[in-house]
């Protein structure tokens, strides 16, 4: 064992090294998240930040491919994902067009502006770094996401035993933020 991270108070749900490795992120019931500086040549973590603000826990987490973003999503029970700045810790958006969704994964598209989050009860969006729905989906109960690498398909596991495609049109999404 190199190093041993004890600084959530309750189960810890989901970690993620960020796309250019100084950063590791941890979710946890507790319902915080954690960033940590990444040193490599010394093989160890180091706590950076504290994000408070996860009402039921966070359990999936997703960075930016530019890793200044993190989307951090709950549980089943959990109606919003926030979108947060991982440089400055503050909170940037939440998302939760309706109520009684259930957003628990989420993919970030390859240009670090918009996204894709759904969940078990049958939405799934594309969002923009404002937090405007740009276009959803009805029917698809989703339980994880991934964007390919040219921005044009995401696939979507679904809780039916299935992988699904989504090709986008992307000239119709882009507009100037």
């Amino acid at each position: 064992t190199l190093q041993i991270l004890n600084d959530h108070s309750d189960e810890v749900w989901f970690c993620r090294f960020s796309p250019d490795g100084t950063k590791l992120a941890t979710g946890s019931k507790d319902q915080t998240l954690i960033i940590w500086d990444v040193h490599p040549t010394e093989l160890k973590l180091t706590h950076r930040k504290t994000l408070d603000g996860h009402q039921y826990g966070c359990s999936y987490l997703c960075w930016s491919p530019d890793s200044m973003y993190l989307l951090a999503c709950g549980p089943e029970e959990s109606a919003e994902l926030l979108v947060w700045n991982v440089m400055t810790g503050e909170l940037h958006i939440k998302v939760g067009p309706q109520a009684e969704d259930s957003l628990t994964s989420a993919a970030w598209h390859p240009d670090s502006k918009r996204f894709v989050t759904g969940g078990t009860r049958g939405q799934f969006y594309l969002c923009d770094l404002e937090g405007n729905v740009i276009d959803n989906w009805e029917g698809v109960r989703v339980q994880g996401l991934g964007f390919r690498g040219d921005g044009k398909t995401v696939l979507a596991a679904d809780t039916h035993n299935r992988i699904r495609g989504y090709i986008f049109d992307t000239t119709n999404y882009d507009h100037n933020v």
